[in-house]
Protein backbone atom coordinates (compact mmCIF):
# COMPACT_ATOMS: atom_id res chain seq x y z
CA UNK A 1 0.00 0.00 0.00
CA UNK A 2 1.45 3.52 -0.91
CA UNK A 3 1.01 6.08 1.91
CA UNK A 4 1.40 9.62 1.59
CA UNK A 5 4.50 11.81 1.99
CA UNK A 6 3.57 14.29 4.42
CA UNK A 7 5.49 18.09 5.45
CA UNK A 8 5.28 19.38 8.94
CA UNK A 9 6.64 23.02 9.60
CA UNK A 10 6.89 24.67 12.82
CA UNK A 11 8.30 27.96 13.64
CA UNK A 12 11.10 27.35 16.51
CA UNK A 13 12.99 29.50 18.23
CA UNK A 14 16.46 30.75 19.25
CA UNK A 15 18.37 27.24 20.35
CA UNK A 16 21.08 24.90 19.65
CA UNK A 17 19.71 23.97 15.67
CA UNK A 18 19.00 27.67 15.03
CA UNK A 19 20.68 30.62 17.05
CA UNK A 20 18.71 32.96 15.67
CA UNK A 21 15.17 31.13 15.26
CA UNK A 22 13.90 29.59 12.27
CA UNK A 23 11.49 26.58 10.87
CA UNK A 24 11.57 23.00 11.47
CA UNK A 25 10.82 21.18 9.01
CA UNK A 26 9.69 17.48 9.57
CA UNK A 27 9.18 14.44 6.75
CA UNK A 28 7.46 11.76 6.76
CA UNK A 29 5.19 8.75 5.54
CA UNK A 30 1.89 8.90 6.87
CA UNK A 31 2.09 5.09 7.41
CA UNK A 32 1.55 4.65 11.35
CA UNK A 33 4.67 4.12 12.67
CA UNK A 34 5.47 4.52 16.30
CA UNK A 35 1.73 5.83 17.78
CA UNK A 36 0.89 7.31 14.07
CA UNK A 37 -2.74 6.48 12.77
CA UNK A 38 -1.90 5.39 9.38
CA UNK A 39 -3.22 7.89 6.74
CA UNK A 40 -4.66 10.27 8.68
CA UNK A 41 -3.35 13.19 7.33
CA UNK A 42 -1.29 13.89 10.39
CA UNK A 43 2.51 13.66 10.51
CA UNK A 44 3.38 12.20 14.09
CA UNK A 45 6.11 11.86 15.67
CA UNK A 46 6.92 8.14 14.87
CA UNK A 47 6.07 8.56 11.03
CA UNK A 48 8.60 11.65 10.80
CA UNK A 49 11.54 9.97 8.50
CA UNK A 50 13.70 13.50 8.26
CA UNK A 51 14.17 16.60 10.02
CA UNK A 52 15.56 19.83 9.02
CA UNK A 53 16.20 23.28 10.29
CA UNK A 54 15.33 26.66 7.62
CA UNK A 55 17.40 28.98 10.09
CA UNK A 56 16.69 33.12 9.73
CA UNK A 57 20.38 34.94 9.91
CA UNK A 58 21.51 34.81 13.69
CA UNK A 59 24.75 33.62 15.11
CA UNK A 60 28.06 31.60 13.41
CA UNK A 61 28.58 28.18 14.91
CA UNK A 62 32.10 27.15 15.50
CA UNK A 63 33.03 23.95 16.61
CA UNK A 64 35.52 21.19 17.44
CA UNK A 65 35.46 17.94 15.24
CA UNK A 66 34.59 15.03 17.09
CA UNK A 67 37.31 12.56 15.27
CA UNK A 68 41.00 13.31 14.75
CA UNK A 69 43.10 13.08 11.25
CA UNK A 70 46.42 13.37 10.74
CA UNK A 71 48.23 16.53 8.37
CA UNK A 72 47.16 15.10 5.29
CA UNK A 73 43.37 16.03 4.80
CA UNK A 74 43.44 16.69 1.04
CA UNK A 75 44.11 19.92 1.50
CA UNK A 76 41.80 22.60 1.98
CA UNK A 77 38.83 21.46 0.33
CA UNK A 78 39.27 17.99 1.86
CA UNK A 79 39.03 19.15 5.21
CA UNK A 80 36.45 22.08 4.56
CA UNK A 81 34.47 18.34 3.16
CA UNK A 82 34.76 16.72 6.26
CA UNK A 83 33.77 19.97 8.47
CA UNK A 84 30.36 20.24 6.29
CA UNK A 85 29.90 16.21 6.40
CA UNK A 86 30.37 16.39 10.27
CA UNK A 87 28.08 19.28 10.67
CA UNK A 88 25.81 17.48 7.98
CA UNK A 89 25.57 14.59 10.44
CA UNK A 90 25.01 16.69 13.59
CA UNK A 91 22.00 18.71 11.56
CA UNK A 92 23.74 21.47 11.78
CA UNK A 93 22.21 24.01 8.98
CA UNK A 94 24.74 26.12 7.23
CA UNK A 95 28.16 26.08 5.51
CA UNK A 96 31.15 25.33 7.44
CA UNK A 97 34.60 25.74 6.69
CA UNK A 98 37.68 24.34 8.34
CA UNK A 99 39.89 26.93 10.38
CA UNK A 100 42.99 26.39 8.19
CA UNK A 101 45.51 28.11 5.95
CA UNK A 102 47.45 27.24 3.46
CA UNK A 103 50.29 28.79 1.16
CA UNK A 104 47.90 30.08 -0.95
CA UNK A 105 44.64 31.15 1.24
CA UNK A 106 43.66 32.09 5.26
CA UNK A 107 40.73 32.47 7.07
CA UNK A 108 41.85 36.15 6.37
CA UNK A 109 40.96 35.44 2.61
CA UNK A 110 38.36 32.36 2.65
CA UNK A 111 36.15 32.98 5.54
CA UNK A 112 33.22 35.49 5.72
CA UNK A 113 33.81 38.25 8.30
CA UNK A 114 30.84 38.12 10.19
CA UNK A 115 29.33 40.99 12.03
CA UNK A 116 27.10 38.89 14.41
CA UNK A 117 28.81 36.84 17.02
CA UNK A 118 30.15 33.24 17.17
CA UNK A 119 29.53 30.89 19.44
CA UNK A 120 29.78 27.50 19.91
CA UNK A 121 27.20 24.93 19.32
CA UNK A 122 26.15 24.42 23.06
CA UNK A 123 25.51 28.01 22.60
CA UNK A 124 28.49 29.62 24.69
CA UNK A 125 29.68 32.75 23.02
CA UNK A 126 33.25 32.66 21.39
CA UNK A 127 33.43 36.28 20.42
CA UNK A 128 31.43 39.20 19.42
CA UNK A 129 31.90 39.02 15.64
CA UNK A 130 35.15 38.65 13.61
CA UNK A 131 37.14 41.53 14.62
CA UNK A 132 37.18 40.37 18.25
CA UNK A 133 37.59 36.67 17.05
CA UNK A 134 40.97 37.55 15.67
CA UNK A 135 41.84 40.31 18.07
CA UNK A 136 44.48 39.65 21.31
CA UNK A 137 41.81 36.99 23.06
CA UNK A 138 38.15 36.46 22.92
CA UNK A 139 35.25 35.66 25.21
CA UNK A 140 35.91 31.58 25.47
CA UNK A 141 37.03 28.23 23.57
CA UNK A 142 35.98 26.70 21.10
CA UNK A 143 35.36 23.71 23.33
CA UNK A 144 32.74 21.69 22.46
CA UNK A 145 31.69 19.11 18.99
CA UNK A 146 29.45 19.18 16.47
CA UNK A 147 26.80 17.65 18.65
CA UNK A 148 27.68 19.85 21.74
CA UNK A 149 29.77 18.05 23.62
CA UNK A 150 32.54 18.97 26.03
CA UNK A 151 35.95 18.52 25.54
CA UNK A 152 38.97 18.25 27.76
CA UNK A 153 42.02 20.91 26.65
CA UNK A 154 43.13 19.43 23.16
CA UNK A 155 45.22 20.53 20.43
CA UNK A 156 43.44 21.36 16.99
CA UNK A 157 44.99 21.89 13.91
CA UNK A 158 44.92 25.14 12.56
CA UNK A 159 48.35 26.32 10.78
CA UNK A 160 47.02 29.87 11.23
CA UNK A 161 47.82 32.11 13.80
CA UNK A 162 45.33 34.41 16.14
CA UNK A 163 44.72 36.76 13.63
CA UNK A 164 43.63 34.53 10.91
CA UNK A 165 47.11 34.79 8.70
CA UNK A 166 49.00 31.48 7.64
CA UNK A 167 51.18 29.48 10.07
CA UNK A 168 52.86 26.05 8.92
CA UNK A 169 50.61 24.14 7.13
CA UNK A 170 51.64 20.28 6.27
CA UNK A 171 52.54 20.92 3.17
CA UNK A 172 49.30 22.44 2.40
CA UNK A 173 47.41 19.86 4.06
CA UNK A 174 48.53 16.88 1.90
CA UNK A 175 51.33 15.49 3.99
CA UNK A 176 51.63 13.37 7.19
CA UNK A 177 55.67 13.48 6.75
CA UNK A 178 57.00 13.31 11.00
CA UNK A 179 59.98 15.61 9.53
CA UNK A 180 57.18 18.27 8.43
CA UNK A 181 55.15 20.22 10.93
CA UNK A 182 51.42 22.29 11.49
CA UNK A 183 50.55 24.78 13.69
CA UNK A 184 48.05 23.84 16.68
CA UNK A 185 45.77 25.77 18.95
CA UNK A 186 44.28 24.98 22.31
CA UNK A 187 40.51 24.38 22.28
CA UNK A 188 39.85 25.49 25.71
CA UNK A 189 41.90 29.16 25.30
CA UNK A 190 40.67 32.41 24.35
CA UNK A 191 44.23 33.88 24.24
CA UNK A 192 46.98 31.37 21.56
CA UNK A 193 43.62 29.42 20.84
CA UNK A 194 45.45 29.07 17.10
CA UNK A 195 48.47 28.97 17.37
CA UNK A 196 49.89 27.16 20.53
CA UNK A 197 52.64 25.38 18.86
CA UNK A 198 53.15 23.17 16.43
CA UNK A 199 53.34 19.15 15.69
CA UNK A 200 54.69 16.64 13.35
CA UNK A 201 52.36 15.93 10.54
CA UNK A 202 51.86 12.20 11.14
CA UNK A 203 50.05 13.43 14.91
CA UNK A 204 46.83 12.88 15.00
CA UNK A 205 44.75 15.56 16.15
CA UNK A 206 41.07 17.61 15.57
CA UNK A 207 39.97 20.66 13.89
CA UNK A 208 37.56 23.32 13.97
CA UNK A 209 35.01 24.41 11.96
CA UNK A 210 33.02 27.33 10.95
CA UNK A 211 29.67 28.10 9.77
CA UNK A 212 29.83 30.85 6.88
Amino acid sequence: MTHSSLIDMTTVGAGTKCPGGGTKIAVGLDNGDGTGIADDGILQTGEIDHTNYLCGVGPKRAFVTSTATQGNMGGLAGADARCQALANAANLPGVYKAWLSDSQASPLTRFTHSTLPYIRVDGSQIAADWASLIGSSHSGGISSDEFGTYLSTISIWTGTNDNGSAASTCNNWTSNDSMLNGTFGGSTYSSAWSNTGTHPCDFGTNMYCFEQ
